[in-house]
C-alpha cells in the first residue's frame, strides 16, 4: 500500500525502557511507515532518558517530549497529541502505552479499513491480543448493537476502546477536543473513545494485530486485586466513571453513586484482600468524583 495519510505514532512512557526499545523497534519496521514517531516520558527516572538522546539522533522521525511530572496516561496522551498536531503536519495519530508491540503489517491494515471508509469515521481500533495469542482481557472494547454493520469489510462497529493502538484524524481531534488530562490514568480512553462514537461511526479492525505485553492477562477486578501497589489506581476509576456516568444522564449517575454505596457497605463483610483500604478507596472516589468537573482542551 503506498502511502498517501502521513501517520504520527503516540507513545506514553513511565520507567520501562526495556518495553520502549522493543515498541519503537515494532514501529520503525511498520510496513506502512510513519512519518512521525512521538515518545511522550511521564518524566521516568530510568535510563529513558538517556536512551531516547540516542534514538532521536540516529532516527529523525523520532521525537522526544518530557514531561516535568507524571501527568499519568491520560495526561501523557493529552500532551503529545497537542504537540504532534502543532509540531507536525501528520493527518493521523495513532496512540499506543509503552508495552504495546504492532505487527509489522498492524498499521497497514488500518490504513486499509481508512481508505474502504473514505476516511468517514471517528476512530480505528486494533485486535489486541496477549503474548500467548487470546484476547487481551485489558482490552476488549465495547461494541454497538449493529456491530455488524461493515462485516463484509471486515470492520466491528464499536462504542469504546483503548489507547493500546488507536487511530484518529487530526479533523475528528479538531472536532472533539483531546482526551481528559485531568482523568490522571483509567477510564480516559473510555471516555474519549466514547466522546468520538458518539458523534461518529468508530470500527475495530479484526486483521490489525497488537501484542499487549502485560504481565498477567486478566480484566480489571477491584475485589480480587491483591496488589497493594495497584490499589491506589483504583481512586481514579471510581471518580473518574462518576464523571462519566453524569454525562449518561441522571438515572446513570444515581445508579453508580448506589452501586459504590452498597460496595462501601458489603465490603467490610467481604473475604477479599485488603478490604479495608478498599472501604477508604471507594469513600475518597465517591466523595472526588461528585466534585470533578474536568474542562476538555482542543486544539489551538
Amino acid at each position: 500500500m503506498i502511502p498517501q495519510l502521513k501517520v504520527g505514532a503516540v507513545v506514553v512512557t513511565f520507567n520501562k525502557c526495556a518495553f520502549l526499545k522493543e515498541n519503537l523497534q515494532h514501529l520503525l519496521q511498520q510496513s506502512y511507515p510513519l512519518t512521525t514517531i512521538l515518545v511522550v516520558d511521564n518524566h521516568s527516572d530510568d535510563e529513558t532518558p538517556m536512551y531516547m538522546r540516542q534514538m532521536i539522533n540516529d532516527y529523525p522521525q523520532i521525537k522526544y517530549l518530557r514531561l516535568p511530572c507524571n501527568a499519568g496516561g491520560a495526561g501523557g496522551f493529552h500532551d503529545g497529541m497537542q504537540y504532534l498536531f502543532k509540531h507536525t503536519n501528520v493527518d493521523m495519530a495513532w496512540l499506543m502505552d509503552d508495552d504495546t508491540m504492532p505487527t509489522v503489517d498492524a498499521l497497514q491494515n488500518l490504513m486499509i479499513a481508512d481508505d474502504h471508509l473514505h476516511h468517514k469515521y471517528g476512530f480505528l481500533a486494533s485486535n489486541v491480543r496477549f503474548p500467548d495469542g487470546h484476547a487481551a482481557l485489558m482490552n476488549v472494547p465495547r461494541t454497538t448493537n449493529d456491530w455488524n454493520e461493515k462485516l463484509s469489510l471486515d470492520l466491528i462497529k464499536v462504542k469504546t476502546s483503548t489507547f493500546v493502538s488507536f487511530l484518529v484524524s487530526r479533523q475528528v481531534v479538531i472536532k472533539v477536543g483531546l482526551p481528559i488530562r485531568d482523568f490522571f490514568i483509567w477510564s480516559d480512553d473510555t471516555e474519549y473513545s466514547e466522546r468520538i462514537s458518539q458523534q461518529l461511526p468508530s470500527y475495530l479492525v479484526p486483521n490489525s494485530i497488537i501484542i499487549h505485553k502485560m504481565a498477567i492477562n486478566r480484566g480489571v477486578s477491584f475485589n480480587q486485586e491483591d496488589n497493594p501497589q495497584r490499589l491506589p489506581r483504583y481512586f481514579y476509576s471510581f471518580r473518574n466513571n462518576l464523571y462519566i456516568e453524569r454525562r449518561h444522564g441522571k438515572t446513570s449517575y444515581l445508579r453508580y453513586i448506589a452501586s459504590i454505596c452498597l460496595q462501601i457497605l458489603i465490603m467490610p463483610f467481604r473475604k477479599v484482600p485488603y478490604r479495608w483500604r478498599k472501604v477508604k478507596i471507594l469513600i475518597h472516589g465517591l466523595v472526588a468524583g461528585i466534585a470533578f468537573h474536568p474542562t476538555i482542551d482542543y486544539l489551538d
